[in-house]
């Protein structure tokens, strides 16, 4: 809805489809990462530990990254939606339960996590909101 009124959202369906897909990708890594890092079983986070480092976060960002360098420095279509928006929103949460920067290593990825996080009134929200990483 509200990436509708914000202008966000593709300029037809087959647009549409591709910003969703988009999510759900980033939405799958969320959900990869989170069974590592909620983990309580030491001896079974060190068994997921591996493959999420050495075979999944890869495989899943590089072909984020390979998105963003087809299309123009986005997601998906060319141009700026709620997809890159919601990719640097999760990204910190992404970095704080991967443990390190979840966009080194991938700088198509990084770069639009930079330019999202350097549009004013972002920016402003961000310096002006409150710590809750306590």
């Amino acid at each position: 809805y509200l990436g509708r009124e914000a202008k966000l959202c593709g300029a037809n369906s087959w647009e549409d489809m591709r910003i969703d897909e988009i999510v759900y990708v980033i939405n799958d890594l969320r959900a990869e990462i989170a069974k590592y890092s909620y983990e309580k079983d030491e001896k079974r986070k060190g068994e997921l530990k591996g493959p999420l480092f050495k075979t999944t976060v890869p495989f899943y960002l590089s072909k984020l990254d390979a998105h963003v360098k087809e299309n123009k420095g986005y997601l998906a279509n060319g141009k700026l939606s709620w997809a890159d928006l919601y990719f640097a929103a999760i990204s910190d949460y992404l970095s704080y339960m991967y443990g390190s920067e979840i966009t080194a290593g991938y700088p198509y990825l990084a770069e639009l996590r930079e330019q999202i996080l350097e549009m004013p009134k972002i920016k402003e929200y961000i310096r002006n909101r409150p710590n809750t990483r306590d």
